[in-house]
Formats: structure tokens, sequence, C-alpha cells
């Protein structure tokens, strides 16, 4: 299992679900996506600000068929 720890500017994590505790919270802003997809953004504001992946992302298969 790796043990990141991201505390530069730029570093990021992914994943399907990520959980955040912090002290406060923005307003949500929509953010346009690709197509007719939208998304929220939050900044989150602590001392510090804590994240963790809570469901891995996983990359959608291609072909699809039985695989035989």
């Amino acid at each position: 299992m790796n043990r990141f720890v991201g505390r530069d500017i730029g570093d990021k994590i992914e994943g399907e679900r990520v959980v955040c505790e912090a002290r406060s919270i923005s307003k949500p802003v929509l953010i346009h996506r690709s197509g007719a997809h939208r998304a929220q953004r939050v900044k989150l504001t602590g001392n510090p600000v804590v994240c963790w992946v809570e469901k891995p992302f996983r990359e959608k298969r291609t072909g699809g068929g039985s695989g035989g």
C-alpha cells in the first residue's frame, strides 16, 4: 500500500469517493466537465485539512465480451 502524503502545491489524489476533514468549507461552485457533465468544486480550510480515498478509482474496461 502506497502511503503518499501530498504537501506541495499541485499534489492531488484521485478516487471514486474521497473523504475530507476540514474546519470550514466554501460554498459549492458549479464547474463544467466534458459534454453535458457537470461537477462541483469546494475549497477546504483547516489546520490541516486531511483527505483520503474511501473508494479507489477504477478505469472502465473496453471491448466487452466474455474475453474467451
